[in-house]
């Protein structure tokens, strides 16, 4: 292994590719049992730039294979986000009943194309594949989608069927302006404007609205109902600094999309709802073809993604999640994110109930998985917390002598949960690079019910059964492997504490 080289960070179970840049997910699909996954790629340096379309395969979405490029730049075209589609009804004319295309719905950035489109033009293209994703060949009358005047902000397509209506949605933004295109189709290649959605409040002079998602979700507990969300990724503006992505709830009609309520302090980012309130999961976009609906982002932050510290490959890919909805006491619906399943644990941990001494952290047996192995393994660890009057902490990754590890941290008194990754490890070399990240927690009868998964360059936090979730990069030494549950005074109760370990 060379000096540059960092192994000891290449994730497990989250996908990165083997060289270069990776940021968005692009048109993840299900397909006869495999899971494919595009995404935005550099594949020449470890830096955004000659951006093209890298692919990989999977039947679990935790091991995953990577394919030749699928969509690559070219001098006139760099290849920015979209969707993919399997086209089983060959509506698009692209394939025959026999051999149905997948369509890849892609934003152009067009160059030196002089007398045809203007540098930096963004428009929505298609390119099509008829054996499975492995070869695609683009559209001849490429673009389908333009703007009039042609726009430099105009990307991010994403596709959702309105049954009732019997046609597709595309979601697109213009992203300068903040503003949610919708349009709809019955071939993929014809499209009609339907609406803009761009409602009053979290707007700021700087931001970029990206990756615009319309779907709808199951109702838990409803008998079937089901509510329509908007997903939008901002950059800057997320409540960390940098990229985030919140979502409203509400109706959409076939033509607009209206959310349930607006929050009353409307320029208050705090008062949206946050798809995650870490700083490190951007540009969630969903499966198509799965009998549940299923997200993954990119798990990284424009602030400083270009100067994440592994080579040789820079980014990788959150955990991928079931989402449903969720009714609150009040009436409202917020969305839950339940992570995949992790397959068969190699070992497991568990004890019915922990009560460390004040000051005092209780640390997981030495003897399980060799302290935590984080070098081989990843560790699910499941808890319900009775934080007492005073803060209690779960700490990830930590050195015996307490210098490193990612303390994750319920305050009762604030309803907060933090997580503190400033003595994780080895920091990004960027000034925006922050630490100290805070969600909003109610406890339930006292309670705070915690589900922790750590890989080797990462820790996700799924609360109250995924209502809250917070993803966050770390770079721990190879010494950091000890797991300690404490509290700062007081005292805190852990219960049903599970530690389960996944290759």
């Amino acid at each position: 292994m060379s000096p540059q080289e960092t192994r000891q960070w290449r994730p497990l179970l989250h996908y990165a590719p083997a060289r270069n840049w990776m940021n968005d997910p692009n048109g993840p699909i299900l397909i006869d049992g495999v899971y494919h996954l595009f995404y935005q790629h550099n594949p020449v340096e470890p830096v955004m730039g000659y951006i093209s379309w890298g692919y990989a395969t999977s039947r679990d979405l935790l091991h995953w294979e990577e394919q030749p490029i699928a969509l690559p730049s070219t001098p006139q075209e760099q290849i920015y986000s979209g969707t993919v589609i399997y086209d089983r009804d060959n509506r698009s004319g692209l394939g025959t009943p026999e051999r149905p295309p997948l369509l890849a719905l892609y934003t152009s950035v067009f160059r030196d194309m002089p007398g045809v489109q203007e540098d930096g033009t963004q428009a929505v293209s298609v390119a099509f594949s008829l054996d499975g994703g492995a070869n695609w060949a683009r559209y001849g009358h490429n673009p389908v989608l333009t703007l009039d005047p042609a726009s430099q902000n105009f990307r991010d397509p994403a596709l959702c069927w309105y049954e009732e209506g019997g046609y597709w949605v595309l979601t697109t933004v213009e992203a300068e302006q903040q503003v949610v295109k919708l349009f709809r189709s019955t071939d993929f290649l014809n499209w009609e404007f339907l609406s803009d959605f761009r409602p009053p409040g979290y707007h700021t002079p700087d931001m970029l609205w990206e990756v615009p998602v319309l779907v709808r979700l199951p109702i838990e507990g409803e008998g079937g109902r089901t509510g329509w969300v908007m997903i939008v990724s901002v950059n800057p503006g997320g409540l960390t600094g940098g990229s985030g992505t919140f979502y409203y709830v509400g109706d959409f009609d076939g033509t607009v999309f209206t959310p349930a309520h607006q929050p009353s302090a409307t320029d208050d980012p705090w008062q949206y709802r946050w798809m995650d309130y870490g700083p490190d999961n951007y540009a969630i976009v969903c499966f198509a073809g799965t009998p549940q609906p299923l997200s993954i982002g990119w798990m990284g932050n424009w602030n400083y993604a270009n100067h994440v510290p592994t080579s040789p490959w820079r980014g990788q890919m959150a955990l991928p999640a079931h989402l449903s909805l969720a009714r609150q006491s009040d009436g409202t619906l917020v969305v839950r994110q339940q992570p995949i399943s992790l397959g068969t644990p190699e070992e497991v941990f568990a004890a019915g109930e922990i009560r460390p001494e004040e000051g005092k952290p209780w640390v997981l047996p030495d003897g399980v998985m060799d302290c935590t192995d984080f070098a081989n393994a990843v560790l699910d660890l499941q808890l319900v917390i009775e934080p007492g009057t005073d803060a209690a902490v779960l700490t990830v990754a930590a050195s015996a002598d307490g210098r490193f590890g990612t303390e994750i941290l319920y305050d009762p008194g604030r309803q907060e949960l933090v997580v503190d990754r400033s003595r994780s490890g080895v920091p990004v070399p960027d000034e925006t690079f922050t630490t100290r990240h805070v969600a909003p927690l109610s406890m339930v009868e006292g309670r705070v019910r915690l589900r922790v998964i750590v890989d080797r360059s990462s820790v996700e936090v799924f609360a109250s059964d995924g209502l809250v979730r917070m993803t966050e990069v770390i770079f721990p030494p190879s010494h950091a492997t000890t797991v300690t549950l404490g509290c700062y005074a007081g005292s805190a109760c852990f219960k049903g504490v599970k530690a389960q370990w996944f290759r």
